[in-house]
């Protein structure tokens, strides 16, 4: 039976009335250090029990739980929810892996359907027998392959697994269009940053993900080509928009994340006036999750002395005129 998305879309559209404009964000990006923490609180709770700067993570991962927790509760179908929250679930259980077999400590978050007590008393104990369902079905294929790949390549296999997992999980086709483009737009970045560093591996073939409307092959194809041969590429293909919104081969690598998450936001945006799928919960989530980043953009800047322009610059370019 179709998900009746009615209701959670008339609240979160509510919500997102609500939510601080451009304008806030760039005074916030010039206020001084010691009011920060104060103007964040107007308008996000999860910074009310964060008394200083260098905690504001703390308050990040809280508006972002609460968040979820509130979009969870309005969809209320268990295989949406999954949909949602299964992807955080999976980055637990690669730290996870990761974190056993290589030696050193691994952060989980709450923001998955798995409690993150169980990651980590797995990461004490290696008993994989906790976990359950599709989750536990992802790490044991993980932990399958630690043994035999490089650190690097076990990163590549795990992404390549939460996604396959996802697009599987997909609830409706436009849940589908969402995480292809997403795959998309990461190989985009993925691609560029191989032709910025110029790194020569083998295993940079595994580094682009699979699944995208665009085949993977044709990134690795398009590797082995100078730079200019990708943006020529991408002038006849859904993305060419990414280069009438200034993607170039001048264009340092802050500002090409920025515009491949803006394009993914204004793709959902597109339909997002729809009830009956789940195009407007995806564009919320996105609109909170850009939020996050300049609010994370603004506070990392201050706690390291950078210039306000230098700021500012990043503010806009997240954020649309």
């Amino acid at each position: 039976m179709p998900v009746d998305y009615t209701y959670a879309v008339a609240r979160l559209r509510a919500i997102e009335a609500e939510l601080p404009d451009k304008a806030w964000f760039q005074r916030l990006a010039g206020s001084a250090y010691g009011q920060l923490i104060g103007s964040l609180r107007e308008n996000y709770r999860g910074f009310e029990r964060v008394d200083a700067v260098d905690e504001f993570e703390r308050g990040l991962e809280a508006e972002r739980a609460s968040c979820l927790g509130l979009v969870s509760s309005l969809v209320g179908d268990d295989a949406v929810i999954s949909f949602l929250r299964w992807g955080y679930d999976f980055d637990n259980a690669l730290h996870l892996v990761k974190a056993r077999r290589m030696g050193g400590k691994a952060y989980f978050t709450d923001f998955g359907l798995v409690e993150r007590t169980l990651f980590e008393k797995a990461l004490e104990d290696g008993d994989f027998d906790r976990f359950s369902g599709t989750v536990r079905e992802y790490l044991m294929k993980v932990d399958g392959r630690a043994e035999k790949d490089e650190p690097a390549a076990l990163q590549y296999f795990g992404e390549n697994l939460k996604y396959r997992y996802l697009l599987d999980a997909a609830p409706d086709r436009e849940a589908a269009r969402y995480i292809r483009t997403r795959i998309d737009l990461a190989n985009v970045v993925t691609l560029i940053r191989i032709e910025r560093t110029n790194l020569r591996s083998v295993m940079l073939e595994e580094a682009f993900l699979e699944g995208g409307r665009i085949g993977r092959d044709h990134f690795i194809s398009l590797m082995r080509e100078p730079e200019d041969e990708f943006y020529s590429f991408l002038q006849f293909s859904d993305y060419r928009r990414l280069l009438t919104s200034g993607l170039a081969k001048e264009t340092p690598l802050w500002k090409v994340e920025a515009l491949a998450r803006a394009f993914l936001l204004e793709s959902l945006g597109e339909s997002r006036m729809r009830f009956f799928d789940i195009s407007p919960v995806l564009f919320h989530l996105e609109l909170r999750g850009r939020d996050e980043h300049v609010i994370r953009t603004i506070l990392t800047g201050k706690s390291n002395g950078m210039p306000e322009e230098f700021i500012m610059e990043r503010v806009d370019q997240i954020l649309p005129s």
